[in-house]
């Protein structure tokens, strides 16, 4: 269904198809990279994140993801090193 069809998101809710392009920040405010598309894993989702050409793979985990905010397309992660080197 095209995005312009789908009724608005309730409030504080989003359509995982509007992270697409949203930067991802750490912590201190780095930025991790750009969210290229989401994997389907069964229970739970996983952000596939374009980092200087590589792809990090973050769980949709509110572990990992502390704040979304499709509409300034920011999202605000918490990881450990491990990781973001995993996918090195």
């Amino acid at each position: 269904m095209p995005a312009a069809d789908l009724p608005a998101a309730k409030e504080g809710s989003f359509y995982t198809s509007q992270l697409k392009g949203c930067g991802v920040y750490d912590s201190r405010g780095e930025h991790v990279g750009t969210v290229t598309g989401i994997l389907e894993a069964g229970s739970s989702n996983v952000l596939r994140v374009d980092h200087e050409g590589r792809e990090i793979l973050i769980p949709f985990a509110e572990e990992y993801i502390k704040a979304i905010d499709p509409a300034q397309g920011r999202i605000e992660v918490e990881l450990p090193e491990e990781l973001r080197d995993l996918n090195k």
